[in-house]
């Protein structure tokens, strides 16, 4: 057996691997890093989310205890009709011919969708309840970083001193 089947649970029979689908997303959702009902504490809550200044960008990351962006690691499904789509050729191609200054800053933007709930017989079960966490363990994160910022502007109001 390869290395791959062995990292799979003995207690699934080898009927239920149905393909090498099937085996790859029950590692990815079993494996370090794939997103569980511990993922939310373990992202440090001190410091989060903040800016990276070598990202170039203003946005704002989770990042863990040594200042690295976070991964988050999840089986999903693209929507490339998503209203929020920019994969196409038109969007990120330059219209002044073939420039690889233009195609090294390249990008994509696509929308996720978690996996079908009602797909169990498709994916396993565990591949399902992982990628059925995300968007809960997204909407916390998110929801802990506004209760900071509305605490911390708060207190800026009210010119208090507290920490947020």
């Amino acid at each position: 057996m390869s290395s791959t089947t062995e990292s799979v649970d003995s207690s699934i029979c080898e009927d239920t691997v149905r393909s090498p689908l099937w085996m790859s997303l029950y590692v990815l959702s079993t494996a370090s890093g794939a997103v569980n009902e511990n993922t939310v504490s373990s992202v440090p809550a001190a410091n989060n989310p903040c800016p990276l200044r070598n990202m170039g960008d203003n946005a704002e990351y989770w990042v863990n205890d040594n200042r690295k962006a976070f991964t988050f690691k999840f089986p999903a499904t693209i929507d490339l009709n998503g209203q929020y789509n920019r994969t196409g050729p038109y969007f990120n191609l330059p219209r002044t011919g073939l420039d690889l200054r233009a195609l090294k800053k390249m990008q994509a933007q696509f929308e996720i969708r978690p996996l079908n709930i009602d797909a169990k017989d498709a994916f396993p079960e565990e591949v399902i309840t992982c990628s059925s966490s995300v968007l809960d363990m997204l909407n916390v994160l998110h929801g802990e970083a506004e209760d900071a910022r509305n605490a911390h502007e708060f207190c800026a109001s009210k010119s208090e001193r507290c920490s947020p």
